[in-house]
């Protein structure tokens, strides 16, 4: 192989830029609900801040996906939603850290947490529903 030379499987923004900035904006909105859902709920970040967090994520993932030697977008949800839950815990810790949040109970185990095992934790329902969407095509292909 030589330099420059594109890997099969691997995304190439340079090919399609519109399809390429189209797959990447239909992951984002489709993890949309987990993220925010994410913020709100295990970081305990109010309505406006989620919203203006993911704006923040939105850019974020575009940037990261179009990094040369990935694979296409939908196969980068998983960082997606590493990364949601990295930025949640940096906001909610400097807010704590400055003495603008009081961290309670929940929030508090949660900040102790890896950013990597809430995403697995939150993303569960999503891969046992993956998971049971394709094993039951499978199912329906071979009768």
């Amino acid at each position: 192989m030589q330099i420059g030379q594109s890997v099969s499987g691997l995304s190439s923004p340079e090919e399609s830029p519109e399809d390429f900035d189209e797959q990447v904006r239909i992951v984002f909105q489709e993890s949309q609900g987990l993220v925010h859902s994410t913020f709100v709920t295990q970081y305990c970040l109010e309505e406006s801040e989620a919203r203006r967090l993911e704006s923040d994520l939105a850019l974020w993932f575009h940037k990261f996906c179009r990094r040369p030697g990935l694979p296409p977008p939908r196969a980068c949800r998983h960082n997606l939603i590493v990364m949601a839950c990295v930025f949640a815990r940096g906001l909610q810790r400097d807010r704590i850290e400055r003495g603008v949040l009081e961290a309670d109970e929940w929030l508090d185990l949660v900040l102790r947490r890896e950013p990597v095992e809430v995403a697995r934790e939150v993303s569960r329902p999503l891969k046992i529903l993956y998971h049971r969407l394709h094993d039951s095509r499978n199912i329906r292909s071979e009768i």
